[in-house]
């Protein structure tokens, strides 16, 4: 047996492992099969593990993007522990970087050093910020920013955890192959409406 196939017969094999036992096995399980190789042949399996991946990966969009046309198209379906919804790529603008400045403190200081626009500003760090101030994480966002949809951006596929906290209660609502109809202004995915 060649090597491209017994890298491909572990390979399965830890993903069969993977889906009937629910659960990816440590890195020893393929200590046997490395342990016999010379570093040249170890070289050439993760070449060939690489070539795998990126296949998988090119079928994973694929298959993606079947789901996001039929959602796009028949409304969010309930697929197993997940809910498939469609959504675009959001676009931040900094519409209002004085008053950002301005409540960040030392305007004078802030605006030699700092050009600020929405690319180079941490909003994980104005979320912290706010909270330590006894603000919502959110507000320097909904005061500072715009976000729009990128109408003309690719649909992308949200995929929502049926028991995530952040779940919509209607995704939380679908059973097993139920969908929620499509029902859309122009503009606007069943995630936003949801």
């Amino acid at each position: 047996m060649s090597l491209r196939d017994r890298v491909r017969d572990e390979i399965i094999g830890a993903a069969d492992y993977d889906f009937d036992e629910g659960e990816l096995r440590d890195r020893s399980f393929f200590g046997f099969l490395l342990s016999e190789l010379t570093v040249s042949e170890v070289y050439d399996a993760i070449l060939e593990a690489e070539r795998l991946i990126r296949v998988a990966r090119m079928f994973v969009a694929s298959a993606e993007g079947i789901i996001i046309d039929d959602v796009v198209e028949f409304g969010p379906i309930r697929l197993g522990q997940e809910v498939m919804v469609p959504k675009r790529e959001k676009e931040k603008r900094l519409t209002d970087p004085d008053g950002l400045l301005e409540w960040l403190g030392d305007i004078a200081a802030v605006r030699a050093a700092v050009n600020i626009t929405e690319r180079n500003v941490r909003v994980t760090t104005l979320r912290t910020m706010s909270v330590e101030r006894g603000g919502s994480e959110f507000a320097p966002e909904n005061t500072f920013f715009s976000v729009t949809e990128a109408t003309d951006a690719p649909w992308k596929l949200d995929r929502l955890p049926v028991a995530g906290k952040n779940t919509p209660q209607w995704a939380q609502a679908l059973g097993e192959g139920d969908r929620r109809p499509v029902k859309r202004t122009k503009g606007t995915s069943d995630a936003e409406e949801g």
